[in-house]
């Protein structure tokens, strides 16, 4: 009996182990890594998702992960929610407003991981700059 899956299905992970449904040649993906999968995600939805949550002020992303610059690297980036999420998130957090705030940390962290949000942020930086300087 051979069990035939479309190729579409080929990424399902469990426990950072590929699983592989059919014949070899049905199924050969490599399993995914979560960055890579978030890198992947299109411009539109990460962009307009985090312009929704902060009224259209990307620099706002910094802010709220505490960032001292938006040119932090993606390990400072990562290491700055990793801290945030453990204090605010809805289960350990006491706050009435845990769910926004751990909503607008994870928003953030998408943003600036994200390859093309990073690049619109450093377009935010250097428009406010120009202000600035006006």
């Amino acid at each position: 009996l051979s069990l035939r899956v479309p190729m579409k299905w080929c990424s399902l992970t469990i426990s950072s182990q590929s699983v592989k449904f059919g014949r070899k040649q049905c199924c050969d993906a490599a399993p995914r890594d979560s960055r890579v999968a978030r890198k992947a995600e299109p411009e539109a939805q990460v962009v307009v998702k985090a312009l929704e949550e902060f009224d259209g002020n990307l620099l706002e992303a910094v802010r709220v992960l505490e960032l001292t610059s938006p040119e932090a690297s993606e390990e400072t980036v990562r290491a700055a929610y990793r801290r945030l999420a453990r204090i605010e998130h809805p289960d350990v957090s006491e706050r009435q407003d845990a769910d926004r705030r751990f909503r607008r940390i994870s928003v953030a962290f998408d943003l600036l991981t994200n390859d093309a949000g990073r690049a619109r942020v450093t377009d935010a930086v250097v428009e406010a700059k120009k202000r600035e300087k006006e």
